[in-house]
This record gives C-alpha cells, sequence and structure tokens, in this order.
C-alpha cells in the first residue's frame, strides 16, 4: 500500500439505496448441494443504461448487540460464505449528515478469544428448532431491520 492510502482490508461501508434500486425477488438458490438465502435487486450496472436485476447471496446474519459499550458494534454475526469470519456492524452519519454503515471483518473468536474453526454452522439454512428462529427459539424481529 501506498503512503497516504487507506487499507479497507477486512471493512466495508453500505449507503442508502440509490433511487433506482428495487428488491424485486427473495428466496433461496442452491450451488453444488450447498442452500444459501439470496435477493434479486433491480440496480442500474451501467452508467448510461436502464437497470438490470443483480442476484445477491446473503452475506451474514445480524445480530443486535445490547452491549452498554457506546464504541461497540450495533450489530454483528457470523459470515456464511467465509467459515471462522464475522462481521460487526456500527450505525454512522457521515461529515455531510448521511447515515451508513461501517463494516469490520474479524477472525471468529470462541471463549477465551481463540479463533474458531469452521464449525458447521450455517445460518443460510432452515433453524432446526423452526423457522424465524436462530437458536434461542424466539422470532427474528423483522421490523428492527434497518434496509
Amino acid at each position: 500500500m501506498a503512503d497516504g492510502q487507506y487499507d479497507n482490508t477486512n471493512r466495508g461501508a453500505l449507503f442508502p439505496p440509490f433511487q433506482d434500486q428495487k428488491l424485486i425477488a427473495q428466496g433461496r438458490i442452491d450451488v453444488d448441494g450447498a442452500e444459501h438465502k439470496a435477493v434479486m435487486v433491480m440496480e442500474r450496472i451501467k452508467k448510461d443504461e436502464p437497470p438490470e436485476p443483480v442476484l445477491y447471496i446473503r452475506a451474514a446474519p445480524l445480530f443486535r448487540n445490547d452491549s452498554d459499550n457506546e464504541n461497540a458494534p450495533a450489530r454483528s454475526g457470523p459470515m456464511d460464505l467465509f467459515p471462522g469470519k464475522r462481521v460487526a456492524v456500527w450505525k454512522k452519519t457521515s461529515q455531510s449528515g448521511t447515515p451508513f454503515y461501517s463494516f469490520a471483518v474479524s477472525d471468529r473468536r470462541g471463549g477465551g478469544g481463540t479463533p474458531v474453526e469452521d464449525d458447521g454452522f450455517n445460518p443460510s439454512r432452515p433453524p432446526a428448532n423452526g423457522a424465524g428462529t436462530y437458536g434461542t427459539g424466539a422470532p427474528v424481529d423483522d421490523d428492527d431491520i434497518p434496509f
């Protein structure tokens, strides 16, 4: 990396959707026997051409973090397509006043802070304890998801 350049490795940001972006379908896709959740979004691929549908595979469920630490992420979760990784999310506001989400990817940690090997956890598959729940038995509250 050259001097003065920002290192974006294992980082990201999401902003409000463009006016021509629209969720048009959701469901599941099987790739080589592995089932994944997916959405199709209508979006502009090329600047001077009309929007086209684009398929996205779910990257990670984002669970609420109930920490009292103001520097803690608002949400985090294990990454579906990258075993052993997790993503943390902070809700922020740019200097110009635009709300956005800042992401950081890191190794998943077990008790004692040791990295977690791939444990076979795949949140893309329906949980064993019933649809709409993940480990707790409590329904997932879709109204809390900000997008």
